[in-house]
């Protein structure tokens, strides 16, 4: 499965180079969609999507704001190496994800702003809408959960609901 943890989540970017360039227009980047494809383009990466191949729909935040990116909208359309993310605050997202509601008839609509810590949220499909997207493995030894703790660093991984989406 997707196994990642909270310094490696692919995406946008680490304090030190949103620093070099104050214009975070750039590095939240802009997501459309366009001729049945959701595209997504920041200075950090660039992904397009069939809107036909994503099997979830999910959103996640971390703590990392409010200097970088903490919001995020995840598109997956396998559970290996098909996870494709686009910041929250990135141009075009309402009018993006409208667009995806009328051509999935249902509406995709985000639910964790306004929120300082790590939370994650299936929004499509409908039958799992709400269950986690991601959940975190505990460390086994107290030597981990404490340099957990002090670090913030945690192994994550597609929650079973999420899961069961690629097992149909």
């Amino acid at each position: 499965g997707v196994q990642r943890t909270r310094h490696k989540v692919s995406g946008p970017l680490t304090p030190d180079v949103r620093q070099q360039d104050m214009n975070y227009d750039k590095y939240s980047g802009q997501i459309c969609f366009t001729d049945g494809a959701i595209c997504y383009q920041s200075a950090c990466i660039n992904w397009t999507i069939a809107l036909s191949g994503v099997k979830l729909i999910g959103e996640y935040t971390t703590a990392n704001g409010p200097h970088i990116d903490d919001y995020f909208i995840v598109f997956m359309t396998s559970a290996e190496n098909g996870w494709h993310e686009a910041s929250f605050y990135a141009k075009g997202r309402d009018e993006t994800l409208a667009l995806i509601s009328r051509n999935l008839g249902n509406p995709i609509e985000p639910a964790l702003c306004n929120l300082t810590d790590y939370k994650t949220r299936i929004m499509w499909p409908p039958d799992i809408m709400d269950q986690p997207l991601m959940t975190i493995i505990p460390k086994r030894t107290w030597y981990g959960r404490l340099w957990a703790q002090i670090t913030g660093t945690n192994n994550i991984t597609l929650s079973e609901q999420a899961k069961s989406v690629f097992i149909k």
